[in-house]
């Protein structure tokens, strides 16, 4: 289990009585049991942000529950409050949740949860019913509530091995991982750059028996991936929305080329954060200056798992040439497609002054069929190629040192003198 509380509540398991068809019915009422207002809902996630009705003391979330398998199926409610929950009639339990009542953000992102271990026959509907009295933050006007589920399942050790055998008789195994809103989220700092939960080990596991093993990792943040050398390939997904299974599916089966670049920099391990993390008595002091992300590897030598602009596609490319226009503003840099499909590559343009440091000034993007050269003017930006002078006010050209030109922080086949102010 990846996420700190249960899924929520699926909608296709449920129905709503009084607006027939899939849903919850959500009633809001005054201190006194009146009615304030009652609606159709199709989640079982509730957000409030200031859209209660004045006076709002009590919430009730009304459904029929429908599960296609009998046995030990798990519900649960989230929020801040006193919570009760009746199933079929009988009230199967009730919690007070509660959290820092200080942080707002908390409570949308990491709201409280109580859980319930109940018996439930298959292609039945059963009558469930929240009641909550909500503790609201900001006057009254923020809170998140849920229903939660989780169907019965086989524990993490037969789950990893049904997965291990199921890849072991596969032409290619396709293992998608990544985090919840449980580790990325606002409000609070993740503690390592692991992955949650056995999500390393089920990758290594079937990389050990599936030497054709692709990796999705669909994560907005960076982590440390010790398996990275032992599998086919990783695809770093982001947050693609809501058409991720079929680009990914366009992608992996190379349908379609993943256009795509490292926005920031893999660590080679956990612990490796090049980055003052931790306060010291309430107090962070960023001992590391400017030298954060890709400019804190390159000044302290560490080599990265994946460097910042990293990406590989389904051909390959050279790096022919590269020139200074005489206004400084761009550089025309020639690539070439030497493989034998259709690709795009990033050109990305790095400055090393001579006063030390590096800096990313530009980049552009290049598509080229197989064989062929094409030119590709960057633009540079002028204020990531300067200093800010504090005294003047005002960004200040630096003149000197080296640009260095390819397709990441670390692969950057070629390098001209800087004889003039950068950019425009």
């Amino acid at each position: 289990m990846l996420s700190r509380t249960l899924w929520p509540l699926p909608l296709h398991l449920t129905y709503d009585p009084h607006s027939d068809g899939p849903g919850f019915h959500l009633e809001m009422f005054d201190a006194q049991g009146e009615t304030l207002r009652a609606e159709h809902r199709e989640t079982s996630d509730f957000t409030f942000h200031g859209t209660l009705p004045p006076g709002t003391a009590r919430l009730r979330w009304t459904t029929d529950v429908c599960v296609g398998e009998p046995g030990a199926h798990r519900l649960a409610v989230t929020g801040r409050g006193h919570m009760c929950v009746t199933l079929g009639g009988e009230e199967i339990g009730s919690a007070d949740l509660a959290i820092d009542l200080d942080d707002d953000v908390q409570a949308i992102v990491r709201p409280a949860e109580a859980r319930f271990d109940v018996e439930m026959p298959a292609d039945t509907p059963v009558r469930l019913v929240v009641d909550a009295v909500p503790l609201l933050a900001a006057g009254g006007a923020i809170g998140r509530f849920g229903i939660g589920y989780e169907p019965p399942l086989p524990d993490d050790d037969e789950r990893l091995r049904r997965a291990v055998d199921a890849a072991r008789h596969a032409d290619v195994a396709v293992v998608v991982v990544g985090a919840t809103d449980d580790d990325e989220a606002e409000g609070f700092d993740r503690e390592h750059l692991r992955l949650p939960g056995r999500q390393d080990e089920l990758v290594a596991a079937v990389a050990a028996v599936n030497p054709n093993t692709v990796v999705v990792l669909n994560s907005g943040s960076v982590y440390a991936l010790p398996w990275a050398d032992h599998v086919a390939a990783i695809l770093w997904a982001g947050m693609p929305g809501q058409e991720a299974g079929n680009v990914l599916a366009d992608v992996v089966t190379g349908a379609r080329e993943p256009w795509g670049t490292l926005p920031t920099t893999m660590p080679p391990v956990d612990g490796a954060v090049i980055a003052s993390v931790t306060p010291v008595d309430g107090v962070l002091d960023y001992q590391e200056s400017r030298n954060i992300g890709y400019r804190g590897y390159d000044a302290n030598g560490t080599s990265p798992a994946f460097p910042f602009g990293h990406g590989l596609g389904y051909t390959t490319w050279a790096f022919d040439s590269a020139e200074l226009t005489a206004d400084g503003q761009a550089l025309d840099v020639t690539v070439r497609n030497t493989g034998t499909r259709t690709g795009r590559e990033v050109v990305q343009v790095y400055y090393r002054p001579n006063e030390g440091g590096v800096r990313l000034v530009g980049f552009a993007g290049a598509i080229a069929g197989p064989g062929e050269s094409v030119s590709v003017p960057v633009a540079l930006d002028a204020r990531a190629a300067g200093r800010w002078d504090r005294d003047a006010g005002m960004w200040e050209p630096l003149v000197g040192g080296v640009l260095h030109v390819g397709r990441s922080i670390t692969e950057t086949p070629l390098t001209l003198p800087v004889d003039r102010p950068l950019g425009c």
